[in-house]
């Protein structure tokens, strides 16, 4: 069990006498934001030695530089801490009657001058945005405005105003300095964007033109990721092959290496982020993800679930995979394994759902939680600040987040992919008549169901419970719906704005490669080419393009404006 830290107000004042005060040559202050897991409480701090103190206890996670505060009181005001022994929370104010009238009722004391501020903003100067949630009784300090939009008016959090003015954590404006993980954990949605698709290529099943020369394939250009960028995306997850073969003797796949490198550096180029999804690595091939079809001949591999020596094997790529990439600027997270099926009829089981599976496999090598946490240690021996990513077996369905054991690592995020209802609504064929919203048997239960925004936001409710019981983000890295389904504009708009009311960063399936010969073959979900099922062309506009471009609009944090710290 952990020892939670007790927030005492002597005990933080103490941590001030010890004061090593980050002050830099600007005459500013750098202020520091921490967050408690357990108390579930932000703290401001401008003292470097507090920040320590508090960065190694297990509660608590740093986010980061977050502004700076001016070092005197020189044409500058004194922004107040006080502190709540009652509430256990902090509260930080520039308003010297709000200040006094606390401290004279019995539940706040005054601490300190945490730093001083501008009252109005001067030349050089950022806002400083307050929000207060009555629910959690506590207020929220961010200079980031996409958080403050992300959280106002989310059910949660109400927009109070402009706390004060301060300098840009590197004291001009520029570049913010965060940590990869704040991208996740922050509470607002941060990262927007699409998954992009890459396989090994078979030439004696696949042929050699519509996924290209190979090795790995359909081709991506820096153009491709330009025109995503310029949409307003911000993130790509990069659903890829592993670092390692499939087969015996695994080791390093250089065709794999360099075609991820490729990718990523044309992401950079573009300034977004990326995270890396391992579809494939030692015992598992890309049909395990299509079980039961024929089209793979006897290609297939997915003894991953029944031989040690893979998942051991998985464990040394991933190690490989974080010390190659830990101090990447762009990579900002790894999905350990793209939808862990252990439980399908490939393995000659016919456990399909989670009360069937986990009374007889929990535990076992079909488990997948106990491989997501040894793989989780494996990559924390050689990368102590990179975001995990952990998905559910089951395709990594919602309805399978609840049987996920957290790793107990505190800087990974646990993710679903959301298609439902698959068959019935988002994967119809062109001539499929289901609409959103609807009222048709979404549940598969015979009785015919109202399909709107309360379905699916009874069905994320999931997410609610998972995040509430273990104190974790959860994100989304895979959802859509294809092109020409009936009412798709509504259900992505709606889906997507459930998403960020919860502060998930999502990846949408997914942003097509112009290569032609690919589109030919497969258009169903680049919405780029509009809702006409015969056209594979791109167009300019359409109302699920909009859609899209709406929510990624609202993206702000790129990685030519942001520079990550470092944990000691």
């Amino acid at each position: 069990m952990k020892k939670k830290f007790k927030s005492k107000s002597f005990f933080l004042t103490t941590l001030v006498l010890m004061i090593g005060w980050g002050v830099n040559s600007f005459g500013e202050i750098p202020v520091y934001r921490l967050y408690n897991t357990v108390l579930k409480v932000h703290l401001y701090s401008t003292d470097t030695n507090e920040k320590a103190v508090l960065e190694v206890n297990p509660d608590w996670n740093y986010e980061g530089v977050v502004w700076n505060g001016y070092e005197s009181d020189i044409g500058q005001h004194p922004v107040y801490r006080l502190y709540s022994p009652v509430l256990g929370k902090h509260l930080f104010t520039m308003d010297e009657n709000e200040k006094n009238v606390l401290v004279a009722g019995p539940n706040w004391q005054f601490e300190m001058i945490a730093w001083y501020a501008d009252s109005t903003r001067a030349s050089g100067d950022i806002p400083v945005y307050r929000l207060y949630s009555d629910g959690l009784k506590q207020h929220l300090y961010t200079a980031d405005g996409n958080e403050k939009n992300t959280l106002n008016g989310n059910g949660v959090w109400v927009y109070e105003g402009i706390a004060f003015y301060v300098r840009a954590a590197n004291g001009d404006g520029g570049v913010s300095q965060t940590t990869k993980w704040a991208l996740w954990s922050s509470g607002g949605t941060m990262l927007r964007g699409a998954n992009i698709y890459q396989r090994r290529i078979y030439p004696e099943i696949d042929g050699v033109e519509w996924l290209g020369p190979g090795p790995l394939g359909a081709p991506y250009t820096q153009e491709d990721f330009n025109k995503l960028a310029a949409m307003g995306a911000n993130y790509v997850n990069i659903s890829h092959a592993g670092l390692y073969t499939d087969a015996v003797p695994y080791g390093v796949d250089n065709d794999s290496q360099t075609n991820l490198d490729n990718l990523l550096a044309m992401i950079e180029n573009a300034d977004m982020f990326a995270v890396i999804s391992f579809r494939t690595g030692p015992g598992r091939n890309e049909f395990a993800i299509f079980p039961g079809e024929d089209w793979y001949g006897n290609y297939f591999i997915n003894t991953v679930w029944t031989d040690q020596a893979a998942q051991d094997a998985w464990l040394a790529m991933w190690r490989y995979t974080a010390q190659r990439y830990k101090n990447s600027a762009v990579v900002v997270g790894y999905d350990l394994m793209v939808e862990p099926n252990s439980s399908d009829s490939s393995l000659g089981q016919t456990e399909f759902e989670p009360t069937d599976f986990y009374p007889t496999y929990a535990n076992t090598l079909y488990d997948w939680n106990p491989l997501a946490a040894r793989i989780t240690t494996a990559i924390r021996e050689v990368d102590a600040d990179t975001p995990i990513l952990v998905g559910s077996m089951g395709y990594s369905a919602v309805a399978w987040l609840p049987n996920v054991v957290p790793t107990g690592d505190s800087r990974t995020v646990y993710i679903v992919h959301q298609y439902a209802p698959y068959d019935i609504y988002t994967h119809q064929t062109p001539d499929g008549a289901n609409s959103y919203p609807g009222y048709y048997d979404v549940n598969y239960d015979g009785e015919a169901d109202t399909f709107d925004r309360n379905w699916l936001n009874g069905l994320l409710s999931r997410v609610d419970a998972f995040k509430a019981t273990n104190n974790v983000p959860v994100s989304v890295n895979e959802f859509g719906v294809q092109r020409w389904v009936p009412g798709g504009d509504n259900f992505m708009d709606d889906i997507m704005d459930l998403f960020e009311g919860r502060g998930m960063n999502h990846a949408l399936w997914y942003w097509q490669q112009s290569f032609l010969p690919m589109q030919a073959e497969e258009n169903s979900f680049n919405f780029r080419a509009g809702p006409d099922p015969n056209n594979i062309t791109d167009v300019q506009t359409s109302d699920l393009i909009e859609v899209i471009k709406k929510h990624w609009t609202k993206n702000t944090a790129r990685p030519s404006n942001t520079s990550f710290l470092v944990s000691p």
